[in-house]
This record gives structure tokens, C-alpha cells and sequence, in this order.
């Protein structure tokens, strides 16, 4: 029985620690970009295998200098495995910023690279490194966990506040060395260790409860620095992928056309929830009327569906918008909304999709919205942050192309994240304070708006179980190892009284 006991123990053992060291960040520079030998003129900004890159480099009159930042394959200094590592030289800024797939708290996060600072005659042209509770590219704005400067003399500084610091020690330049931060945001306390030396207990620049970025700096003109192998882990438990379908739309299950077709009225049908609100509304056939062609499922060969045959158009002449209600509310568990986005380029930056998420199945446009992102016609992306219009650029997006964008919408922080294409913008704020999501509304912000969706769904981390499965001890609707382990570590118990009828048969 001893055995079995053990037996079970170990199960368990095993099927915790493979819950540990989740990836939150990653790229060791070999995939998703095309390498340049330095000195090189193109823009070869990485691509995270795991999160996502926002790149800052500006030399005097030129606001992207595309050389700053660059994945490289030179021969010296090479890489520390592979063939790419990614380099950072400061003219003006030079900075990467590695945005997580998640933001983290309550939790340990370990982040690992390697580094090699390259010497210079200015101390400060070093590599500084910032750990951040923000998602946006300026650094010194009290977001910051930790901020240690590695500087280009070898010496190693590690910021005790914004403006204040201590020396720790020196470290090797001109070589690669191994970097480990291990993060306790319980404590707001930190060790790093640095080509084998750890420091330990290091307390956070600024008290912050969550981690959302990793800045690696070139601070001074002249910086010059590389890095490979880059990863940030957490044993913060994961929440469920939401997997239970709220709302979904393919446009494969209507009757398309060719558009524009002023004959033919081709609203689209989804398999799951409804729309609820066609508009479309003035042109061909005068303002006021339904001309048909505002809100078509089309199967042109240009754009051409993201996947399948056919996909939605949304064309604003007088007003455009289509609102699809969730078969049922969705929340508070994790929600996130999914969907390929096509947007025509305008004169008028107005006239691209805004998409309202929103906590009401009517068709009004006055609250109660969690988030109102507008997609402006001249590619750059607003996010709305209050019902009364003030909104912040969160960045660019491109245009002309099939984009696929995906929401995930966190009731418990009332913050989301949201992904265009491969750039993850994290904890966003809710407009208003909401604790579920009815409809989804795209809506063609200005008069002349042409964009197209495809293979929308909506889905939710709740867990629907409508009877639990025989020998499912734990009650979470399934039979497995954890069932297992809790049946064997159970196996031959009794209770019998008097206990002499325990071994009987």
C-alpha cells in the first residue's frame, strides 16, 4: 500500500512541475526575420517566438533608422548558439522593448539572455536594462521594477530609485556572459546573477504588483551591445484558454456575392449568436434607403477571404456598422474575441473599422463599452481610454493586408490585451467598468470606410459541464492522472469499525 502511496505521490509531482516555468517571452533571433551582415541598410527588427517586439531607433533626421536595432549573423562577435543574435547601437535611440504574452503577478518571473557589452571610452555607452509594469516605449516614467546599467568601463550599477544607485561590482566585457533576474513580486525583491555571481534581494526601483515589459537600452551615444537567447518564465499558474464558443462567424454560411451588388441583400449568418443590426445606409439608391451594398458577404477574388471562400465587407456611404449579440454574456472568466481584419487605406484617417465591445445588446452607441479601438485608414491604431472620446495612439498597423487581431478581455484587472498582427499591446484599461460582454459592433468610423472581416469568434474560459464523468474525484468533468492520484493514494484505506474487519474479504 506504501507503494502505491508513493506511486501517487509521484504522479502529482510530476503533473505540478510541468505546470512551472510557463514561457512568457521568448526569441533566440533565428526565426521570423532575415539575418543582415553588419553594416547593413535594412531593417532587420526581430520577431519573438513568444510575445512581441516595439522597436525604437532614431538617428538625426531620420525617424526609423532601420540600422539601430538589427538581427545580425556577424562572424564576430557570433552567437551564442544558432546562427542570429540581435545587436543595438546607439545613434540617437537606440532601444528594444520586449513586450510579454502576458502580464504577470503575484508570481516569480525568471528572465534569461546572454549579453556582450562592447567597451568604450564613455562609461555611459553601456547596455541598461529596465523591467517595467508598461506596455509603452518611455522608460524613466516611475514604471519601472528594476533599471541596472551595465556600463561600457565594466562596471555594474543597480538603481535603488529612479535617480539613486549603488555600485554592485564589475563584470567581463568584450565576451558573451550569462544574465539571470528572478523577480519575487510578493517580496519586491529581486537577485541577479551575472556570469555565475548572484546578488541577491535587491529591492524594486518603484513598488510595482506586475510585470509587463523588458526594455534593453542603449544609454548613451555610442552604445553598442548583443543579445541571444532571450526567455522570461513564470510560475504564475496560467489562466484557462477560453474554449467555449460565444459567438462565431466564418461567412460560409451565407449566400455571397460579388460586390458591390445594389441587387442583392447578402447579410451575413452566423452559426453561433446573431446579428443583430444590419446598417447600411444612403448611395445608390438614395439616403435613407438600405442600399445593400454597405454590409455584404462577398467572395471577390480581391481582397479574397483570409481562409475559406468568403468573408464580410463593410463599406460606410451614409452609415456602416453590423453588431453581432453573444449567444450567451461572457464573463468573468477570460474572454477573447478573435477575428482577420482587411482595411483600405483613405485620405480621411476616420474612415477605418472601430470596434465596440460592449456590455448590452442593444443599438445604441452610448456605453456601456469595455473597449472602442478605432483602426484609422492611415494605419495608425487608436485606443480609446474613457466614454468621452480621449484616446492614445497605441501604434501602427499595416494596411492592404489580411491581419488577424485577438482580444482578451481579463474581468478580474478589468484591463485587456490586445494583439494586431504580431505586436501584443497589454493591459489595456476597460472604457467603463464592466463585468461581462454582449455584443461585438464594427462600425465604419467615417463616411467612404472600405474594410473586410473574416472568422470571427468569440469564446470564454468558463467551464460548462453538464454531468460529471464516473471516477472524476475532483469534480472538474474529466478523468485523468489527478483522478488517479487521488484513487491510488487512497487504495486500501478503511474505516470499519471495530478496524478487524478491514481484512477481511
Amino acid at each position: 500500500m506504501r507503494r502505491i502511496r508513493v506511486f501517487a505521490l509521484v504522479l502529482v509531482g510530476l503533473l505540478i512541475s510541468s505546470s512551472q516555468g510557463r514561457t512568457v517571452f521568448q526569441d533566440n533571433f533565428e526565426t521570423g526575420v532575415v539575418a543582415v551582415t553588419q553594416p547593413s541598410t535594412a531593417d532587420a527588427d526581430p520577431v519573438a517566438t513568444t510575445g512581441s517586439w516595439a522597436i525604437t531607433e532614431q538617428r538625426t533626421g531620420q525617424p526609423d533608422s532601420l540600422v539601430d536595432v538589427q538581427v545580425i549573423n556577424n562572424a564576430t562577435p557570433g552567437s551564442q548558439g544558432g546562427s542570429n543574435y540581435l545587436a543595438v547601437e546607439r545613434n540617437v535611440y537606440a532601444m528594444a522593448h520586449a513586450n510579454l504574452s502576458e502580464v504577470i503577478k503575484d508570481a516569480h518571473l525568471t528572465i534569461e539572455a546572454d549579453l556582450y557589452v562592447t567597451s568604450n571610452a564613455d562609461p555611459y555607452a553601456g547596455a541598461r536594462i529596465w523591467v517595467r509594469n508598461g506596455s509603452n516605449t518611455t522608460i524613466g516614467d516611475g514604471t519601472e521594477i528594476c533599471s541596472d546599467y551595465f556600463l561600457a568601463n565594466g562596471q555594474l550599477r543597480h538603481y535603488t530609485s529612479p535617480t539613486t544607485y549603488t555600485l554592485v561590482d564589475t563584470y567581463a566585457m568584450n565576451q558573451w556572459i550569462h544574465v539571470v533576474y528572478v523577480f519575487d513580486l510578493v517580496s519586491q525583491t529581486y537577485n541577479l546573477t551575472v556570469a555565475g555571481t548572484t546578488y541577491s534581494g535587491l529591492n524594486f526601483a518603484n513598488s510595482q504588483t506586475q510585470v509587463v515589459q523588458v526594455t534593453w537600452q542603449g544609454a548613451a551615444s555610442g552604445a553598442k551591445f548583443y543579445i541571444d537567447n532571450l526567455t522570461a518564465t513564470t510560475d504564475m499558474a496560467g489562466a484557462p484558454e477560453p474554449k467555449v464558443v460565444l459567438f462565431q462567424d466564418n461567412f460560409e454560411y451565407a449566400t455571397a456575392v460579388t460586390w458591390p451588388d445594389a441587387a442583392t441583400d447578402a447579410d451575413p449568418v452566423a452559426q453561433k449568436g446573431a446579428w443583430s443590426e444590419v446598417m447600411e445606409q444612403g448611395g445608390t439608391t438614395g439616403t435613407g434607403a438600405d442600399n445593400k451594398i454597405g454590409v455584404q458577404v462577398s467572395n471577390n477574388v480581391s481582397p479574397g477571404p483570409s481562409e475559406g471562400d468568403k468573408y464580410l465587407t463593410v463599406n460606410r456611404i451614409t452609415y456602416g456598422w453590423i453588431r453581432g449579440n453573444l449567444a450567451s454574456p461572457g464573463g468573468p472568466e477570460l474572454v477573447s474575441i478573435e477575428f482577420d481584419v482587411y482595411v483600405t487605406p483613405n485620405a480621411s484617417a476616420y474612415a477605418g473599422p472601430r470596434i465596440w465591445i460592449r456590455n448590452a445588446t442593444d443599438n445604441s452607441w452610448a456605453g456601456p463599452e469595455l473597449s472602442s479601438d478605432l483602426f484609422q485608414a492611415n494605419g495608425q491604431l487608436w485606443h480609446y481610454t474613457n466614454s468621452s472620446g480621449a484616446r492614445t495612439i497605441l501604434g501602427a498597423y499595416a494596411m492592404s493586408t489580411w491581419l488577424h487581431v485577438k482580444y482578451t478581455f481579463n474581468f478580474a484587472n478589468q484591463t485587456y490585451d490586445l494583439r494586431v498582427g504580431g505586436t501584443t499591446y497589454a493591459g489595456l484599461g476597460f472604457v467603463t467598468t464592466q463585468d461581462q460582454i454582449k455584443q461585438i459592433a464594427f462600425q465604419g468610423a467615417g463616411a467612404g470606410a472600405l474594410f473586410f472581416i473574416d472568422n470571427l469568434a468569440v469564446k470564454t474560459a468558463a467551464i460548462i459541464c453538464n454531468t460529471y464523468p464516473r471516477g472524476d474525484f475532483n469534480r472538474d468533468c474529466k478523468v485523468d492522472f489527478l483522478d488517479l492520484a487521488e484513487f491510488t493514494g487512497s487504495w486500501l484505506d478503511c474505516n470499519l469499525d471495530p478496524i478487524s474487519l478491514c481484512g477481511q474479504n
